[in-house]
């Protein structure tokens, strides 16, 4: 009886072509890259896909376009700069100094981040077509909204509406 011969596995390198524990962020992560280059506009899908290393229909396996990889993106940001002001808030007690914190470490997030800063406030983006965009965006602008609040009611800060002062 004549033996088969075992048919040889693809390559390591091969196979991380074509599979990512987590292609959504490879994604994401190539979708900046090319924002850091080119702007929100300047780039395609298919750039993004081979920028990620996989084939030029991986993407649409979770984003049906552009607009949907750079809406995942700036939610992604958001939640990021959530994080960091909370962080920041968390640094003190002291109310007015919170809001400086805040506003420091806000400014030195968008400058280090200016991919995620350019996708998150950008007019290239429908933020009204993403539920999830809206909630994050809402949840880190909320943060400063809360801090000065917070301020005014202790009256350190003038009363009326914050995001007119």
């Amino acid at each position: 009886m004549a033996r088969r011969e075992k048919i040889p596995e693809h390559s390591r390198e091969q196979r991380d072509t074509y599979h990512h524990g987590d292609l959504k962020r490879a994604l994401t992560e190539a979708a900046l890259a090319l924002v850091k280059e080119k702007g929100p506009k300047g780039f395609t899908l298919r750039e993004v896909a081979r920028r990620a290393g996989v084939s030029a229909a991986a993407p649409y396996r979770h984003f049906s376009d552009r607009a949907q990889l750079l809406a995942a993106a700036a939610t992604l940001g958001f939640v990021q700069l959530h994080e960091t002001l909370s962080d920041a808030a968390a640094e003190t007690d002291d109310l007015i100094q919170q809001v400086l914190g805040m506003g420091r470490a806000y400014v030195r997030w968008a400058v280090a981040h200016p991919d995620y800063y350019q996708v998150m406030f950008g007019s290239e983006l429908d933020k009204s077509d993403n539920p999830e965009l809206l909630t994050a965006g809402a949840r880190a602008f909320s943060d400063l909204l809360d801090a000065i609040g917070r301020c005014q009611q202790a009256n350190l800060m003038p009363t009326g509406d914050p995001r007119e002062i």
